[in-house]
């Protein structure tokens, strides 16, 4: 800030004005210096430098404030536990915030006993596990079985526990434990007290430890798709049946909004390209004249056979060669242009990306490199069977993405039930000791008998 401040004769003071930002990215107490320079004509009557410090904002987090978790692997943000939202029991053992001076922000949670909880909006650009470093205190003493617990669940989050330990009195600790995010997005992140109750929580150091960053979100298709519905009015409209075009109205508005969304993955894509593509064949709007036909050509001349599968891409070639033919024939009748629209729009809306299988080949890798001799037969024969039918998947060209990810869900489940055999001394082939050592065993039962018989006879 460089700003000129001018004195009117006998005035003592002034106001120089300061423009401050909110950065959600830093915590924290901030300061900046202040310089006072080439004062002319007056005295000074306070040092040429001086600094003004900002105080943090202890407000809570919101729904329109969230708190948000890091983007980078590896960066950690603190996340101040009296800055959660309280939701105490109606009783005397009600969760509260209180202070101390040996918390990081001078206030703690205490009194997290049995149905009180806490809550915190969140927001998380990408999904993943974020290691979680809690600050806290506890009376429970490992070993007597009665410790504190940490109890989290929420939106978009999967539940968990951890189980702490302390000593009492002023003593803070800290436990690290990973929460899984499922879902980009906003969200909620809820601490619960069971019947071991809560510690005292000072704060919480999230760090990203493991983020899932989609990439290469194919939107070519849906914006194909997007630019037809989106020409459509409502006199295009006028004469289909309304739960049609309430439902039309519905998946476009979809559409558009998942197309604009650059956090959406390529399954709510797939799966608002799916849902318009569904309704708008039901539509009866299309134009025969060869102007449509020329602007629908041009839009899909570009797409590239290698994104999509061979039974979808063939049909749609084939229509789209066609509709080529009959645009470029001067006596094509009306009939013929009609039709060869349709069947182009058709085909296109049946386009399907080809899956990605590099997950379900790796376990099936891995499945191929058991041993049966090491599982039970009952066991084994599921994972045989999963596997066959996961190779089946796998060698489907045609094969979806539906079909991809049960096939390596069912594999998965399969490889997990799998049950060893109890170890057991067996002879292996080429073992001549032990070969040798049955020998002579047989060789001193056959001693011993022969003998037995002489004092016999």
């Amino acid at each position: 800030m460089i700003e000129d401040v001018g004195f009117k004769d006998g005035q003592t003071e002034a106001m120089a004005s300061v423009v401050l930002f909110d950065n959600d990215e830093m915590d924290g107490e901030r300061y900046f210096n202040v310089s006072i320079s080439s004062v002319v004509g007056s005295v000074s009557g306070i040092k040429r430098t001086t600094t003004v410090y900002i105080n943090d904002d202890d407000t809570g987090y919101s729904e329109n404030k969230p708190f948000k978790l890091p983007t980078e692997i590896g960066v950690s943000k603190v996340l101040e536990a009296e800055h959660f939202d309280l939701i105490p029991v109606e009783t005397d053992k009600y969760v509260r915030i209180e202070n101390d001076d040996n918390c990081s922000n001078g206030q703690k949670v205490n009194w997290f006993e049995e149905g009180n909880a806490i809550k915190v909006n969140y927001y998380a650009e990408h999904a993943g596990t974020y290691t979680v470093t809690a600050r806290y205190a506890s009376g429970r003493k490992e070993g007597v079985n009665n410790p504190n617990r940490f109890n989290w669940s929420g939106e978009n989050i999967i539940s968990g526990t951890k189980d702490v330990y302390g000593t009492g009195g002023s003593t803070f600790y800290e436990v690290k434990f990973d929460i899984e995010i499922t879902k980009p997005g906003a969200g909620e992140l809820i601490f619960t007290a069971d019947n071991y109750a809560s510690p005292v929580i000072d704060k919480f150091d999230i760090e990203a430890k493991e983020l899932i960053i989609e990439t290469n979100i194919d939107k070519t298709a849906l914006k194909i798709a997007l630019d037809l519905a989106n020409a459509i009015t409502d006199e295009d409209l006028a004469n289909v049946v309304p739960v049609v075009v309430n439902e039309f109205k519905q998946a476009r508005d979809q559409a558009n909004e998942v197309y604009n969304d650059a956090s959406a993955t390529q399954e709510q894509v797939n799966n608002a390209f799916d849902r318009l593509a569904s309704i708008m064949q039901k539509l009866e709007f299309f134009k025969g004249d060869k102007t449509v036909l020329k602007a629908f050509i041009d839009k899909v001349s570009g797409l590239e056979a290698a994104k999509y599968t061979e039974a979808t891409w063939t049909p749609f070639n084939e229509a789209l060669t066609a509709a080529t033919s009959v645009y470029e024939d001067e006596n094509a009748m009306q009939e013929e242009v009609n039709n060869a629209y349709n069947e182009l729009v058709t085909t296109f809306l049946k386009l399907r990306l080809i899956p990605d299988k590099s997950l379900l080949e790796d376990l099936i890798n891995q499945a191929n490199g058991l041993n049966s001799a090491n599982y039970t037969k009952a066991t084994f024969d599921g994972l045989t069977k999963a596997l066959n039918e996961a190779k089946a998947v796998f060698n489907n060209p045609n094969a979806t993405q539906v079909e991809v990810d049960n096939a390596k869900a069912e594999l998965e489940k399969a490889m997990a039930n799998l049950q060893t055999v109890k170890a057991s001394v067996s002879v292996k082939t080429g073992d001549e000791s032990l070969v040798g050592m049955f020998t002579g065993i047989a060789l001193l039962s056959v001693a011993g008998y022969a003998l037995l018989r002489r004092k016999e006879d």
